[in-house]
């Protein structure tokens, strides 16, 4: 997958009406990838806490959905090109 195909499967996959992507929207993310198990929320929590730049909650500049795919990849072995 692309890094654009990422970006635009997040934008209208999980980000919320405001196009922004917090915790719950993150555990969606894991569940839509094949991860559903007890740890989605820890795993999610985790991601925001390192990807959410200007702690506001949520990710939702290209700065920090960047910080994501390359988190994504780090941590939950999921490959963007």
């Amino acid at each position: 997958m692309t890094k654009e195909n990422f970006k635009e499967w997040l934008q209208q996959s999980v980000a919320d009406q405001e196009n922004r992507i917090g915790k719950e929207e993150l555990r969606q993310a894991l569940r839509a990838l094949g991860i559903n198990n007890s740890s989605t929320s820890w795993k999610a929590s985790r991601a925001l806490k390192h990807c959410d730049l200007n702690r506001d909650g949520f990710i939702k500049n290209e700065e920090e959905i960047d910080a994501l795919i390359e988190y994504a990849g780090r941590r939950w072995g999921f490959m963007v090109q």
